[in-house]
């Protein structure tokens, strides 16, 4: 197989409230013509709406829910000397669910005399993510959205945010964002992972 080319790649994305009980709709589309000079390519369109809306657990809590269905279209083409042995047309349908708990601490801290410094929030948090498992065998595969993986897991984590402030001017407050780091760790539900449930520490530094 020769390397892929995205010929061309189109992806729009958005967020619109809705009035009706709080509710956030988004979306995540993409469109891509994966093209080779011998090898596998095609069309692609991957659509991915979704209904997220706040739970009202407590005045100190940041809770939400969220249920996307993802419906993903191919048209494939052989280029070269390839052949593709599955239908030139292909259809993946999935749903998934997310909800979070957290809560926010901050705090600042005064640099010279008290006008400048930093903040430093914290964000403890306990995520339940759930994909089905769906058959993706005759998709071709080009990249990570060709493979969606089954998720059943609670991941729990930290994040943490530091901003500058600068209050010197007496007239307005300015903060920029300095360093973001986050902690997590994920726990599978899955009955295949019993004996390993818990995952790799992940940490993310910025």
């Amino acid at each position: 197989n020769t390397p892929l080319w995205k010929l061309p790649s189109v992806d729009f994305d958005g967020t619109r409230p809705l009035d009706w009980m709080n509710l956030t709709f988004e979306w995540d589309t993409s469109y891509v013509n994966y093209w080779r000079e011998d090898g596998i390519g095609g069309h692609r369109m991957d659509l991915r709406p979704a209904i997220s809306a706040p739970i009202p657990l407590s005045p100190y809590l940041e809770s939400r829910a969220e249920l996307g269905v993802r419906d993903t279209f191919y048209f494939v083409s052989e280029y070269g000397d390839a052949e593709w042995d599955e239908e030139d047309t292909q259809n993946r349908l999935l749903a998934d669910f997310e909800t979070e708990v957290a809560t926010s601490l901050a705090r600042d801290y005064g640099l010279g005399g008290g006008t400048s410094g930093f903040n430093h929030l914290l964000r403890p948090f306990v995520r339940y993510n759930y994909t089905p498992d769906v058959d993706q065998d005759e998709l071709p595969s080009f990249d990570s959205v060709d493979r969606i993986e089954e998720t059943n897991a609670i991941t729990y984590g930290i994040d943490n945010f530091f901003n500058l402030f600068d209050n010197s001017s007496g007239v307005q407050k300015t903060t920029r964002e300095a360093a973001y780091l986050r902690i997590q760790q994920a726990y599978d539900l899955r009955s295949e992972s019993s004996d390993e449930p818990f995952s790799e520490i992940f940490t993310e530094l910025r």
